[in-house]
């Protein structure tokens, strides 16, 4: 009688959880949930047209990512379906931190479709999950819209 073929297991590798967040992040919560509309632009010239809100200005600095906000610029305006969709109305740049320190940031459109997603091998950043908007030329937090 012949042999059944074998059968190959699926790769199934367990989600990746997000990592546990330290006092530092606590603080950063707080102070994030404070920020509504915004007294100052901040600009990302000559990189970029885009400006950014005191919220996004302060998680930056607090979170020491500064290189998230270039990013996000970089990626709103040259990544055809998140600047396709960035040019129809808003897009969402979503935060993840996982337990390892990597990290990724998708980019969603209004109706939370995913447009890209950008990998990090390596992130100190503090919060375990954020998400900014990007709309008419600006990048703020939820809440100051």
């Amino acid at each position: 009688m012949p042999r059944p073929p074998r059968i190959k297991a699926p790769n199934i590798s367990a989600p990746l959880s997000l990592k546990v967040e330290g006092p530092e992040a606590q603080e950063m919560r707080r102070t994030l949930a404070g920020f509504y509309g915004t007294s100052q632009w901040y600009s990302l010239a000559p990189i970029s047209r885009l400006t950014f809100t005191d919220g996004v200005k302060y998680l930056a600095d607090a979170g020491k990512a500064n290189w998230l906000v270039t990013d996000i610029a970089a990626i709103v305006e040259a990544e055809p379906n998140v600047s396709k969709a960035y040019k129809r109305g808003s897009v969402y740049a979503e935060v993840k931190v996982f337990a390892d320190k990597t990290a990724t940031v998708t980019y969603l459109s209004e109706g939370q479709k995913k447009l890209y997603e950008q990998k990090y091998s390596y992130t100190d950043f503090p919060l375990n999950n954020v998400k900014i908007k990007i709309a008419n030329g600006v990048m703020c937090l939820p809440g100051e819209d």
